[in-house]
């Protein structure tokens, strides 16, 4: 068991989305190997879907906007949760993190992207992973990528494939010696 604060960033909020369903088995399968999970949809915040001004720059920050900076100041690691739109990741993933910034710096982050196609939107992951390095994270080397989204999970919202929990936990034990090593 191990005792890490996470955030889970859903980056799409396109009707009839799946990036729901992929952090809701990611969330609640660290839940059950003992992460406290902060998960963070911007479909329930609305600021967070379109960039008027960074968090950090604005002089008065709603409430939700402060309960998000909180949930991601307080968290050692992040979870971004991405779909592949045209060869790379969606503005929705983009808008939420760069609202932030602070929160994010020297701290480990996990990209899982997915898509309805074969590749599992391995184009989007790979692409965000120098945006982050830009915002003072670094990337976990190991990715998650689901391929086939739509057809990826049961009607209890678990992963048809069990192979994916044990994709799954290699990643979240990398993950973990990230956290432990240098996340706050």
């Amino acid at each position: 068991m191990n005792e890490f604060t996470v955030s889970i960033i859903i980056g799409s909020i396109r009707p009839a989305r799946m990036g729901d369903k992929v952090a809701v088995a990611i969330k609640n399968h660290m839940e059950k190997k003992g992460y406290k999970i902060n998960l963070i949809d911007p479909m329930k915040i609305a600021e967070l879907q379109t960039l008027k001004i960074p968090n950090q720059y604005n002089p008065n920050p709603s409430e939700e906007m402060k309960n998000v900076s909180r949930m991601l100041a307080e968290s050692q690691g992040f979870l971004l949760v991405t779909p592949e739109y045209n060869h790379s990741f969606s503005g929705t993933i983009k808008n939420v993190i760069d609202n932030f910034m602070p929160e994010y710096s020297k701290k480990p982050f996990v990209i899982a992207s997915y898509s309805a196609g074969s590749f599992g939107g391995i184009r989007a992951n790979e692409a965000l992973r120098p945006v982050i390095s830009e915002l003072g994270g670094f990337v976990v080397p190991t990715p998650f990528i689901l391929p086939n989204v739509n057809e990826a999970f049961n009607e209890s919202g678990e992963f048809k494939d069990t192979s994916n929990y044990a994709r799954l936990d290699k990643l979240l034990e990398e993950f973990s010696y990230y956290l432990k090593t240098v996340g706050k």
